[in-house]
């Protein structure tokens, strides 16, 4: 009877199918299982990141070279007080109230230097020499206008000459955020989050205080799994993403730019 079941072409055919798909589930059971331990690897790596509570580091200068599409963000510059007294987490976006629009911080009184002829290429008024071209697919094609250039402050000028040379180099940003705090301009692209998370202490204030900055697509999608690990500590680290803790990621404009302080 064994004999006669080998020798049946229908039966041999069954057979191998069946023993190619079950070895086809254990191998992706097996891809699966190692995902998900290199997964597990990147969350305990990061969390033990929390929990050191280490100094801040040296700024990293190293420039993110994540394509993107033309950003329509407008570019903001930080206003921020330095207070972390909230013990629940906030999320910093380049809607943030704690970032100002370039456009809304220039529109102050500017009687006083209506005497000053500047065209829209010309030379900075703090020393930064002549400004550089606008790439014809950057957003805001009137970085450098008149009215602009008339009320610019100078880190605000200086965000946009790094954010136009990153444009040049590729790297397409959806904006870009000056933190006084360090000194450093941070490139708003998608997969990359900079957080900032410490120990609130005081009546009504214990416990985690934690902010991150990232993308509006970003926080889109991973907001919720990104707050979760940074302020409790728990959770998957989302895949794909790069992290940085403030200070680390920025740039330091004067260094990149090639400029004197």
């Amino acid at each position: 009877m064994l004999y006669t079941l080998l020798s049946n072409k229908g039966f041999l055919v069954g057979l191998i199918i069946c023993v190619l798909l079950v070895a086809g589930g254990l191998l992706y059971q097996e891809s699966v299982k190692r995902d998900i331990r290199e997964q597990e690897v990147r969350t305990a790596r990061f969390l033990q990141q929390l929990d050191t509570n280490k100094p801040s580091r040296a700024a990293q200068h190293a420039e993110p070279t994540v394509p993107e599409e033309a950003g329509q963000v407008d570019v903001p510059i930080v206003s921020d007080d330095g207070s972390e007294t909230v013990s629940e987490p906030a999320v910093l976006s380049i809607d943030d109230a704690n970032f100002v629009d370039v456009e809304a911080d220039m529109a102050k009184d500017t009687s006083a230097t209506d005497e000053v002829p500047i065209s829209p290429y010309g030379v900075s008024l703090y020393g930064f020499g002549p400004f550089p071209e606008i790439p014809p697919d950057y957003p805001d094609q009137d970085a450098w206008s008149e009215t602009r250039v008339r009320t610019m402050a100078p880190n605000h000028e200086l965000l946009s000459r790094v954010r136009i040379k990153l444009w040049n180099q590729g790297t397409q940003t959806r904006g870009a955020v000056f933190k006084d705090d360090y000194g450093l301009v941070y490139p708003i692209l998608d997969g990359v989050v900079y957080y900032k998370r410490s120990l609130s202490v005081g009546p009504g204030h214990e416990g985690v205080s934690s902010r991150f900055l990232t993308s509006n697509a970003t926080d889109d999608k991973y907001g919720d799994d990104i707050t979760e690990v940074i302020h409790s500590g728990k959770g998957i680290l989302p895949p794909n993403l790069t992290f940085y803790e403030f200070p680390d990621g920025g740039i330091d404009p004067y260094e990149f730019l090639g400029l004197s302080r």
